[in-house]
Formats: structure tokens, sequence, C-alpha cells
């Protein structure tokens, strides 16, 4: 991983935890890794990272895919918000959202 990928990773971990609302000893406890192991993933400097099973279980506790941890998509924290929270409703609701959205833009 380049350096500016490991600080994205990191600046969205932490953005992912807050969402749900969990403090890093809680995430890592869930995750089943110590809180210093938890904290150096959050960090900047990208040393650390979780295994592809750890990641694995991140995307399914935050509700958000693999792919927004790594890649800047310019979202607002606002539009993430709201990705995530569509993200866990069932397929026919997201079809419907999807489409509602088309039609208004």
């Amino acid at each position: 991983m380049t350096s500016t990928i490991r600080a994205l990773f990191a600046d969205r971990l932490r953005q992912a935890r807050k969402l749900r609302g969990l403090t890093q000893a809680a995430l890592a406890d869930r995750l089943g890794v110590a809180k210093t192991t938890y904290i150096q993933w959050e960090k900047s400097d990208g040393k650390w990272q979780p295994s592809w099973e750890q990641l694995a279980e991140i995307c399914r506790l935050t509700r958000l895919p693999s792919i927004w941890f790594f890649f800047d998509d310019g979202l607002s924290d606002d539009e993430m918000k709201m990705a995530a929270e569509i993200s866990i409703l069932p397929l026919e609701t997201r079809k419907t959202v999807a489409d509602l959205i088309r039609l208004l833009h």
C-alpha cells in the first residue's frame, strides 16, 4: 500500500468507527484485537493494517464496503452516513431509493 492509501485507510477507519458511535476500545473488542493494535490501525503512518479477515469484519460491523476504505469518493460526511444507513436496507428498498435518487438528478 502506498503511504497515501494508508493514510486514507486510517482516516476512513476512524470515520467509520465514529459513524457507528464506537470507541477504539469497543471496536477492538468486537474485532478480537488489543486496543493498542486497533489504535495503530488508525494512525496515518500506516505501519500496521488489519488482515483481510479483520477488514471483512470491520466492513460487516460498520456496514461499509471495503472499497470505501481505500478510494476517495469525495462524499461528504452526511452523504457517507446516508450511504451507510441505506446499505443495511433490504435489496428491494435499496433499489427503490436508488430509483428515487435517479429521478431527483
